[in-house]
């Protein structure tokens, strides 16, 4: 757990709010959900959930600031906690696939992420080395 100012990032848990559009992962063979629908790390503003990311501290998979919270910097300071939490656990880049959400984008790049690959249909790969 991180702790910033009115921020907090932590490892999600049992009733925090997921994001969306990321369902868990279901078992084809039984058809059975194998993991709930609980982010890996969530961003807390005031007391508040604010955002959800499923990956890991090296790898972020889909991140999302819940609607109500969006456009408030909050996504810029979920990658900034985020990177921090990266480097306490001693990685040395963190790595974002797939990204299709330009918003998204464009924070990556405020925060010196580069441009790794950028598919045909338009998803692109960003990763930064941390110092």
């Amino acid at each position: 757990m991180i702790t910033n100012n009115k921020y907090t990032l932590r490892k999600g848990m049992k009733g925090d709010k997921p994001v969306r559009n990321y369902v868990g992962t279901i078992s084809l063979r039984q058809g059975k959900v194998i993991h709930e629908n609980i982010p890996d790390y969530v961003l807390i503003y005031e007391n508040h959930q604010v955002g959800a990311l499923y990956g890991d501290a090296g790898h972020i998979r889909h991140i999302e600031i819940l609607e109500e919270f969006r456009n408030r910097g909050h996504g810029k300071k979920f990658i900034e906690l985020l990177e921090q939490e990266a480097k306490n656990l001693g990685l040395r880049s963190i790595e974002a696939y797939p990204v299709t959400n330009p918003v998204f984008a464009h924070v990556l790049e405020k925060r010196q992420f580069e441009l790794i690959t950028e598919e045909s249909d338009g998803t692109k790969t960003y990763a930064k080395k941390l110092a």
